[in-house]
């Protein structure tokens, strides 16, 4: 059991709301903190505390991420087969998205 399903168990139990509306707050909830990262540097969420997005911690996520593109486009250069080519490019394309998305905040901090 995932602590989403877990806590939407609990919360509906004690609430006496159905599981689906549990669930729906919930997701609505991180859907809007996951869109709040890309404007803002902190996310305050009521009763619970504030997400602070560190420059330190941005540093990091970036060197991880050129060192990821780096090794994939290394890989690609290798004789794959269809399967594995289109793996790595979609890593690749997953990491560049990330790195693009960590250089925006790393100049907003």
């Amino acid at each position: 059991m995932t602590i989403l399903e877990l806590l939407t168990r609990k919360l509906s139990h004690q609430l006496i709301l159905p599981e689906s509306l549990i669930e729906a707050v919930i997701n609505h909830q991180w859907k809007t903190a996951k869109e709040a990262t890309h404007t803002c540097n902190t996310i305050e969420f009521t009763n619970l505390g504030t997400l602070m997005i560190r420059p330190r911690k941005v540093e990091q996520e970036i060197k991880k991420q050129t060192s990821l593109i780096s090794f994939l486009k290394k890989k690609l250069q290798e004789n794959l087969d269809e399967k594995e080519i289109s793996k790595y490019t979609t890593s690749l394309k997953n990491a560049q998205f990330t790195l693009d998305f960590l250089l925006s905040k790393k100049e907003n901090i």
